[in-house]
């Protein structure tokens, strides 16, 4: 029994190593980096500390954040499917209905030079995230952007389960 717990463990392990470098690391560096100013030409340890600076300046400073973020409730509202024969399809589109990131950017940026539109009015809230992070280099705010999203979709995925756990699926 003992070699065969061995073997369980050597066919597991490159599926742990997998699962901890390409999922657990990233999620806590972007984690740690949400709290950090941090522009990425230095390395992320040597990165100020701001601690909730970053969650502050997106909800107080930043008015691009909250269009995007409206923006994109908006889109989430108007593209999830009014009837569904699945909740699994039902949190699965509502998902991935927040990650418009390639249809505003093939939509816009061609044409406008930046991708969002005229006055941000398609700019989404993952565009805006990708933009503080690679043009704006500010790291540590679009980990906190990043993180207000996590719990957003999370909050609403909830509620959909809850309101279809009631009676199932069936019942609407």
């Amino acid at each position: 029994m003992r070699s065969r717990t061995k073997a369980a463990w050597l066919f597991l392990l490159p599926t742990l190593i997998f699962y901890a470098v390409f999922l657990i690391f990233p999620v806590i560096s972007s984690l740690y980096l949400s709290f950090r100013e941090w522009n990425m030409l230095t390395p992320p340890f040597r990165a100020e500390s701001v601690g909730l600076g970053n969650y502050a300046h997106i909800f107080r400073e930043d008015p691009v954040f909250l269009k995007t973020l409206l923006n994109t409730l908006v889109f989430v509202v108007t593209s999830v499917p009014l009837s569904i024969a699945l909740l699994f399809v039902f949190v699965t589109d509502t998902i991935v209905a927040w990650q418009v990131f390639d249809f505003i950017v093939a939509m816009t940026a061609p044409t406008l030079g930046k991708a969002g539109g005229p006055v941000n009015s398609t700019m989404t809230l993952v565009v805006h995230m990708y933009q503080t992070a690679f043009e704006y280099m500010k790291m540590g705010r679009a980990s906190a952007m990043a993180y207000v999203l996590f719990f957003i979709v999370m909050g609403i995925s909830l509620l959909q389960l809850r309101a279809f756990g009631r009676g199932g699926v069936e019942s609407y």
